[in-house]
């Protein structure tokens, strides 16, 4: 595996929570409050600690504390909408909380409104590119898909078809009516959605075969064994290929999916079929995104965190998958639960971890 080198790589923590973070995100570069002229760029971060805090990376201090609305539950996912750097929204239980950041306090302890649509826990939430739709997964397997184009937000459709717990959505750019969602099934655990209609369009494989190099390792280590030596299988521990994160490259052509297994599963959402996977980790991979820095059009660019403790930089991701590019992996302290890109600073990955700090790490292309 490669390694990055000092003068490539810095890092910096973002401290402030109490306890393990569980999700990150990037949103539109807001306007500061006394030179609004002056862009400040933004980062949400939500935690076990049942708070959501808002932080400018530019000085590396929370700006907001949202707390004492969560019912002590842990804030599971986080979003910004999109063109609006002002209107955020959390998760935490079945509720989706939406608040007004225009608001000078810096401590907020009230939501704007309290969205209660799911049935059972949500694992994440994520906004329509223009910021008119929310789609919201849930423990029963459902999504439900909100619309905001009314005065108030009303339920737009239910989508059912995961037979266990749905762990993640993403809504597709470039094709405004679809959106994809994936789950702890064993297999085809991806679904593609109109969501208009509804209907389910296809659904995608997370199961891989292994990897061919290691097969034939296994065969020539007991090609050499005697015809009266016992020949002792390996053990090895195989995590179940379950759906933990999803990512579309900007134009939305390709879709990305980290595995429980360690791989990466590479789709072509446009023609609706599977291109492949590629190994990324050792332990199963919590996190993967398209950056908003780079060109992932050109270059494939896609970040990944795995539970092996590390962040990953591949490139080649959605053409040939045999030139599929590790370019860096950085080793990280914790097991990570989330990632978020930025241009900020030419180009950033915060990670959430299981402990209470933010780490945000720069790499210098």
């Amino acid at each position: 595996m490669a390694d990055v080198a000092e003068d490539t790589f810095t890092a910096y923590p973002l401290r402030g929570h109490k306890d393990g973070v569980l999700c990150v995100a990037t949103g539109p570069v807001g306007k500061k409050e006394k030179n609004w002229r002056e862009e400040r760029p933004l980062l949400l971060s939500g935690s076990e600690d049942s708070t959501v805090r808002l932080w400018d990376l530019k000085t590396r201090k929370p700006t907001r504390c949202i707390l004492g609305c969560f019912s002590k539950n842990p804030v599971n996912s986080v979003a910004f909408t999109p063109g609006d750097p002002n209107r955020i929204y959390a998760a935490a239980g079945n509720k989706i909380f939406s608040f007004d950041l225009r608001k000078t306090s810096i401590l907020l302890t009230k939501p704007e409104t309290i969205l209660e649509f799911n049935k059972e826990e949500i694992s994440q939430v994520a906004m329509h590119r223009k910021g008119k739709f929310l789609a919201s997964c849930d423990d029963s397997g459902e999504i439900q898909v909100i619309d905001f184009r009314g005065r108030e937000p009303k339920k737009l459709k239910t989508l059912k078809g995961h037979s266990n717990i749905c762990s993640t959505v993403q809504f597709r750019p470039q094709a405004p009516w679809h959106l994809v969602s994936g789950s702890m099934e064993a297999k085809d655990a991806i679904s593609h959605w109109d969501f208009n209609r509804p209907k389910l369009l296809t659904t995608y494989s997370n199961q891989f075969e292994q990897e061919r190099d290691e097969q034939e390792k296994k065969r020539a280590k007991n090609k050499g064994k005697k015809l009266n030596e016992p020949v002792i299988p390996e053990t090895r521990i195989v995590n179940p290929p379950f759906v933990s994160s999803l990512s579309f490259s900007h134009d939305g052509k390709i879709l990305a999916a980290g595995l429980g297994s360690g791989h990466v599963g590479v789709y072509n959402a446009k023609a609706c079929e599977t291109l492949g996977a590629f190994k990324a980790h050792a332990m199963g991979v919590s996190s993967v995104e398209f950056p908003t820095f780079g060109n992932d059009l050109k270059d494939g660019l896609l970040l990944t965190a795995g539970s092996d403790k590390s962040l990953a930089m591949w490139q080649g991701v959605g053409g040939d998958m045999g030139a599929v590019k590790l370019k860096v992996r950085v080793g990280l302290p914790e097991k990570p639960n989330w990632i978020a890109t930025s241009s900020f600073g030419g180009a950033m990955v915060a990670v959430a971890d299981c402990s209470a700090t933010i780490k945000c790490c720069y790499f210098r292309q």
